[in-house]
């Protein structure tokens, strides 16, 4: 989002608070491995900070602050409500607002967050990326303790905006980097399941800007629309691009965009006769916080997963040649592969997969039954530039757009589920 006082407002939905700042984790009560995990994935989240809130050292090694001049969430507060002061009772009042948005790694040099946030007039402003960065590591440590001093490693900037959709129903955007991101690894995306209503929730994001909180407790309250679901999290301004998490599977399955006021005006505070403004709470009668469906960006399988993650256990990684390759296990119980992985590789150049599928067989020399696309259920192209031509044009139009910003480059790996795409002209360039 762009700032906190210009973006899609978002709030609180029970009576109390879910936020929990990152050190109070264990006091949640959540089963041991669950916690932990949570604690390895903050790591993975950061904040959108304007560079005039972090400041960068001369120092060898590179340093950066966050200044002492920022704002702290009680000094934030009346600048964007005409002056009227931030309730004595609220919480995070002394924590700093650095902020204006969160993203998340997806990549080792790819960032996911809501498109609102690098974007002006439903396009991405070169200003608005030159004059930020993504920063890990910005939470408190301790009680009245913010981390807010940085190494060279912890800090990052902008180079592109690979893809992105900035609708009423889907605000998201692919971020490429300035270099591979060191020491951290990318959250695991569910692409495939659906989110039903119901499912526990869970979000890390940067409401107000303030430093990292874990969001609990909340679930699915809508599921009706293709793009995106609703959610009872208690977030705010800040918290768009944050990553949501299924808490069964802890994969992320959204990304929080939109939602409810996040403060409001109360002219009688607690029978005071004095004005305060205060978190606003809603019953969700006006609707829930709007998060995109991590499934419907499904053609980011292609691009994220290692070789090391899209091979089976008990195949050979030298089976991979630059080029195409088909991979999966034949489920002909008359093969004398059948259970196993296989894998085809037909390197350079251009193949059409309808004519490759009804040619192939096993290596038992008596198996008759071709291998087809619902034996091999994935397509691999790695060290190439690729064109791909299927049979939906207007969708392929679409995908191939957002395909060939995400060109990786020497030995990356490219995955497609082609019994679920069926794509039919594939043409490989070697790097």
């Amino acid at each position: 989002m762009a700032d906190p006082t210009s973006s899609f407002p978002k709030a609180l939905y029970t009576n109390g608070d879910r936020r929990t700042n990152w050190y109070g984790i264990d006091s949640l009560g959540l089963d041991p491995p669950v916690a932990s995990q949570m604690k390895a994935q903050v790591e993975s989240v950061a904040c959108l900070i304007k560079r005039n809130n972090l400041l960068r050292s001369s120092d060898n090694p590179i340093r950066y602050q966050i200044p002492p001049h920022v704002s702290t969430l009680a000094q934030f507060v009346p600048q964007i409500s005409k002056g009227v002061p931030f309730s004595e009772n609220e919480r995070f009042r002394e924590e700093p607002v650095a902020g204006f948005g969160t993203a998340f790694l997806i990549g080792q040099q790819l960032a996911l967050t809501a498109a609102h946030c690098v974007c002006d007039d439903n396009h991405p402003s070169r200003a608005r990326i030159e004059a930020m960065h993504l920063v890990f590591g910005f939470y408190m440590i301790g009680d009245n303790q913010c981390r807010r001093e940085f190494e060279e490693r912890d800090v990052y900037q902008v180079e592109n905006v690979l893809a992105y959709a900035k609708t009423d129903s889907s605000d998201w955007a692919i971020l490429k980097l300035n270099r591979e991101v060191e020491g951290r690894s990318p959250l695991r995306l569910n692409l495939t399941d659906e989110v039903p209503k119901g499912i526990p929730l869970y979000m890390l994001g940067h409401p107000t800007g303030l430093p990292l909180k874990l969001v609990t407790e909340a679930e699915v309250k809508e599921d009706r629309n293709p793009d995106f679901f609703g959610a009872d999290l208690d977030s705010f301004a800040g918290n768009s691009g944050s990553p949501v998490f299924d808490q069964r599977t802890q994969e992320v399955v959204g990304i929080l965009y939109r939602g409810q006021e996040d403060y409001v005006l109360e002219d009688d505070y607690k029978g005071s006769g004095e004005s305060r403004m205060t978190a606003a709470r809603h019953s969700g009668f006006l609707g829930w916080e709007k998060c995109v469906r991590v499934a419907s960006l499904n053609f980011l399988k292609a691009a994220l997963p290692s070789i090391d993650t899209v091979l089976p256990d008990d195949m050979d990684k030298s089976s991979i040649l630059p080029g195409l390759n088909l991979v999966g296990r034949c489920t002909r119980q008359s093969c004398d592969l059948s259970g196993k992985s296989i894998v085809f590789p037909f390197g350079m150049g251009k193949r059409n997969l309808n004519e490759l599928c009804c040619k192939l067989n096993c290596s038992d020399p008596d198996c008759k039954n071709p291998i087809d696309f619902d034996n091999v259920n994935l397509m691999v192209l790695s060290s190439c530039q690729y064109k791909i031509v299927g049979r939906n044009q207007e969708r392929t139009k679409i995908e191939q757009a957002a395909f060939s910003k995400l060109l990786f480059g020497r030995e990356r790996v490219m995955q497609f589920d082609i019994r679920q795409w069926r794509y039919i002209n594939v043409e490989t360039v070697r790097l």
